[in-house]
């Protein structure tokens, strides 16, 4: 009696210690699959390194995981197995079908033990190296989601044991976690790819709108016609050399455009007399900056649009017009069209004067470079034309 006692021990004793080196076993492999989560962002290889981990880790024989659809179809499985006979399952899977056994778990949250030999004989290859073990399978969610199903063969000596279907949650309940993580990192993606498209649409518009305005002036203006175009690219060619991002070269650009937009309140026979200006002509002419920021201020522009055309007829020294602002008070991107306006307005013919030729509009902005041009913007310039062979078309 005392030897079968003593016998009776040491068995209980070892399936004890069995028990407690296989819930370790499940520990780090939850411990290795976490640390699989925090750093791999793919979804498929995450799922097939997970599988992976289980079987290297706990020993199982076959692990696999299935992911569903909002309506319950199986889009995508993977899985990992020492069997060669859970092979065909896992092309079964790959097809969208399910075991038996899978669709007890999708109506459930706890976990569900099958009986291997209760299988049905095509699926008995997931618990087949168990002799008279089973099959865990448990749903992955997160929140009121349900991603999908995870499956482990598992030994008749642990089918039922709380603790590994405690464990077994728990790292079905981090694999769902992580799937709901690379779900909002692609909603995030998507999201931000479509407000991409839906500014470069908006841009593409502003910019017709733009280049409408543009040539509304032009038609009040016959002879500055192409005037607001090149302004609006030398604008742009000195903000780039001068490295300012692109955004605010954009913005140079669009205002270099339509700067002289006031001008369609000015009377045409004032705008293309051919002598020289009244004092009253030439003060209506000075007020085209007011009022075209007058016409722009309510728009809400990605840029400071309206601001940039009020002051590109100021001047460093405050001799300019319409605030009389000086050096820093004018914003940086009216300092650059107010150079840019120069050199191409001297460069070009106008109605009270031929041509004066682009040495004359370089000589006009070096002379006056910190006196009425700020000088970082004269050098970019003169760069442009003596160096990189800017030219206007």
């Amino acid at each position: 009696m005392g030897r079968m006692a003593s016998f009776v021990d040491i068995t209980k004793r070892k399936r004890a210690e069995e028990r407690i080196g296989h819930l370790s076993a499940v520990l780090r492999a939850i411990r290795s699959v976490n640390q699989l989560i925090i750093r791999e962002r793919d979804r498929d290889r995450l799922l097939q390194g997970a599988c992976d981990r289980l079987i290297e880790t706990c020993g199982y024989d076959n692990a696999w995981i299935a992911l569903m659809d909002e309506t319950g179809v199986l889009v995508t499985a993977t899985g990992a197995g020492s069997d060669k006979e859970f092979l065909p399952i896992l092309e079964r899977l790959k097809r969208g079908e399910l075991p038996d056994c899978a669709q007890q778990a999708l109506s459930q949250s706890e976990v569900v033990v099958t009986d291997g030999l209760s299988l049905p004989r095509a699926d008995r290859p997931l618990a087949v190296n168990y002799g008279g073990g089973g099959v865990m399978t448990v749903r992955l969610e997160y929140g009121e989601k349900v991603y999908g199903l995870l499956s482990l063969s598992v030994s008749a000596d642990f089918a039922t044991i709380e603790e590994e279907h405690a464990l077994f949650r728990e790292v079905a309940g981090d694999i769902a976690f992580a799937l709901y993580s690379i779900e909002l990192e692609e909603k995030r993606k998507r999201a931000e790819e479509e407000l991409r498209r839906t500014l470069e649409r908006l841009r593409e518009a502003l910019g017709g709108i733009i280049q409408t305005v543009a040539l509304t002036v032009e038609t009040k203006d016959p002879y500055t016609a192409g005037h607001q175009r090149r302004v609006g690219n030398l604008a742009r060619a000195i903000a780039d050399e001068m490295g300012l991002p692109e955004e605010q070269i954009d913005g140079i650009r669009m205002a270099g455009l339509i700067h002289d937009l006031g001008k369609v309140a000015i009377p045409t026979e004032i705008l293309s007399k051919p002598g020289r200006l009244s004092d009253f002509e030439w003060g209506m002419i000075k007020m085209h900056s007011q009022i075209g920021y007058d016409i722009l201020k309510k728009i809400d522009f990605s840029w400071p649009v309206a601001q940039i055309v009020l002051q590109h007829h100021e001047r460093m020294n405050g001799s300019g017009y319409p605030q009389g602002l000086s050096g820093e008070e004018i914003i940086l991107e009216a300092r650059i069209l107010a150079v840019a306006d120069v050199v191409e307005a001297m460069a070009s013919h106008r109605p009270y004067r031929p041509a004066l030729g682009i040495d004359k509009a370089l000589e006009e902005i070096s002379q006056n470079r910190g006196v009425l041009y700020d000088p970082e913007v004269v050098d970019a310039c003169l760069r442009l034309f003596t160096e990189n062979g800017f030219r206007f078309e």
